[in-house]
Formats: structure tokens, C-alpha cells, sequence
């Protein structure tokens, strides 16, 4: 999640530039800077999809080694 922040903060950045001219009377908007806005906005948005994703995985796998454990703890109680 840190990195999909820092990205969206360094895509932040442009805007909060482009209002501090706008409210000195001296703004001027490049379809650039608002191209880059767009991509790092949008690479965050992946990168915490992505991260959320990889988490999720790893909570199913530390699920399953549990359900793993416990099966294996209920055929040695019912055996033995």
C-alpha cells in the first residue's frame, strides 16, 4: 500500500502545483502535466490492486497450512 500511496501523492503533486499558479493569476495547463496525473493516478490504482491481491493470497495459503494442521490434529485425536 506504500507504494501505490507514494504514487498517488507524487501524482497529486502536479495539480496542487497547477492550483497554487491558478490562484496567483499565472496558471497555465499542459495536456502533459494532466497526462502525467492520469498515469500515476491510474499505476496507483493498480499497484493497490495488485498488493491487495498478494495479500489475499497469502492470507488463503496461511488459512489452508491451518486447515492442514487441524485435520492432521483430528485424525491423531480420532486414531489414537
Amino acid at each position: 500500500m506504500t507504494i501505490s500511496a507514494v504514487l498517488a501523492v507524487i501524482g497529486t503533486i502536479p495539480v496542487l502545483r497547477f492550483l497554487i499558479f491558478w490562484m496567483s493569476g499565472t496558471a497555465m495547463w499542459s495536456y502533459s502535466v494532466a497526462g502525467f496525473r492520469r498515469r500515476l493516478s491510474v499505476l496507483a490504482g493498480i499497484t493497490s490492486v495488485a498488493l491487495l491481491a498478494d495479500l489475499m493470497a497469502a492470507n488463503r495459503r496461511l488459512l489452508e497450512m491451518t486447515w492442514k494442521g487441524e485435520a492432521m490434529e483430528w485424525r491423531r485425536h480420532v486414531k489414537g
